[in-house]
C-alpha cells in the first residue's frame, strides 16, 4: 500500500471510530510542571467498548500516552545516531554514514567499530506552550501488532487541533519532512505544510531503521535518543489544544490514533523476502491491518 492510499485508509477509518468511545474518568492528582511554571494538569483517558479481533488489533504500535509532565524526558538530542538495516530500494540511497568513532554514535550507545551509522542532526522543536505530548509505546506492542511499517494518524471528533508539522519525534515522518513531495522554501511547501497541520498522519518503522538522502534528514524507526543519551522507544507528537475549541464532552474532545500497518506475516509478500522483509521504497511499505489506541486522550479534563 502506498502512503497516499494509506492515509486515505485511516481517514475512512477514523470515521468508522469516533463514535466509539466511554469517558473513564480523570486522573489522580498532577505532579510538577518539569518546567516547574504551574501544576501540570492530566488529562482524562477514554476507554472503547471494542473487543480486539484477528481482523482489527486494538494498540497495535503500542499504547497511547500523554507524556506532557514529562516531556522534557522525551526531547529528542540535537544530534544522535541509528544503525539504518532495512534494505533501501530509494534512488540516492542512504547518503553519507559514519561509524562509531563519532562522538554522536558512541553517546547514542554503539561501539568504536559499529558501521552504517546514519548521524540524525534535526533541531527538534520543545514542547509548545498549551499543548500536549502524545507518545506512542513502540516497545509495547502486543501479538498481532505492527512488525514493520507502520501509518497512523491522530483522529478526533474534534477537528480544531492542530499539530505543527515539525512537532514529532524524528523517527517518524508526514508530507511536510519530505523533500521530495514538499521542497523547502516553495509554494508546494508552504500548501502540504497548511494540509499536514490538520491532516495529522504519519509513517512509521517498528522493526527497522529507514532513511534517505532524497527525502530530507528524518528518518523512521523503533527509537531516538533524547538528551540524556536513553533511547526512546516510540514516537510522540505534540497536538496544540491551547488554539482548539473545547466541544464539551470527553467523546468529541477525545483524541487516539488509528493505524494501518504491515504485521509481519505473509498477508505482506515482502515478508517473505528474507533480508528484504520490510524493504524501504521512498518511505511506503506494505500494510495491510487496521488497529487503533486502546485508550484515547481528552485533554480537556
Amino acid at each position: 500500500m502506498n502512503r497516499w492510499l494509506a492515509r486515505a485508509a485511516l481517514a475512512a477509518l477514523t470515521t468508522l471510530l469516533c463514535a466509539c468511545a466511554s469517558d473513564d474518568g480523570a486522573d489522580p492528582a498532577p505532579p510538577a510542571d518539569p518546567a516547574g511554571d504551574a501544576p501540570c494538569v492530566l488529562s482524562a483517558e477514554v476507554r472503547y467498548p471494542i473487543p480486539d479481533s484477528p481482523l482489527f488489533t486494538l494498540d497495535p504500535l503500542g499504547p497511547l500516552q500523554d507524556v506532557t509532565c514529562a516531556w522534557t524526558h522525551y526531547q529528542p538530542a540535537g544530534t544522535f545516531c541509528v544503525k539504518l538495516d532495512a534494505a533501501e530500494l530509494t534512488p540516492g540511497g542512504t547518503g553519507t554514514l559514519t561509524d562509531g568513532r563519532d562522538p554522536a554514535c558512541a553517546s547514542s550507545g554503539f561501539d568504536a567499530d559499529a558501521t552504517g551509522l546514519y548521524k540524525v542532526a534535526i533541531d527538534t522543536p520543545p514542547l509548545c506552550p498549551g499543548c500536549r505530548r502524545l507518545f506512542i509505546d513502540l516497545g509495547q506492542i502486543p501479538e498481532g501488532g505492527a512488525r514493520g511499517h507502520a501509518f497512523y494518524a491522530i483522529a478526533s471528533f474534534n477537528p480544531s487541533y492542530t499539530i505543527d508539522p515539525f512537532a514529532h519525534s524524528p523517527n517518524t515522518k508526514n508530507f511536510t519532512n519530505d523533500e521530495l513531495v514538499s521542497p523547502p522554501g516553495t509554494p508546494l511547501a508552504m500548501l502540504v505544510n497548511a494540509g499536514d497541520a490538520y491532516f495529522k498522519a504519519y509513517v512509521t518503522h517498528t522493526t527497522r531503521f529507514a532513511h534517505t538522502a532524497l527525502q530530507g534528514p528524518f528518518y523512521i524507526g523503533p527509537w531516538y535518543v533524547n538528551r540524556d543519551g536513553q533511547r526512546i522507544n516510540g514516537v510522540y507528537v505534540d497536538v496544540d489544544v491551547a488554539s482548539a475549541q473545547n466541544l464539551g464532552t470527553a467523546e468529541l474532545n477525545a483524541m487516539r490514533y488509528v493505524a494501518g500497518y504491515n504485521d509481519g506475516t505473509a498477508s505482506c509478500p515482502d515478508n517473505l523476502l528474507g533480508d528484504y522483509a520490510g524493504a524501504n521504497l521512498l518511505y511506503a511499505g506494505c500494510a495491510t491491518h487496521p488497529g487503533t489506541s486502546a485508550v484515547a486522550i481528552d485533554p480537556f479534563p
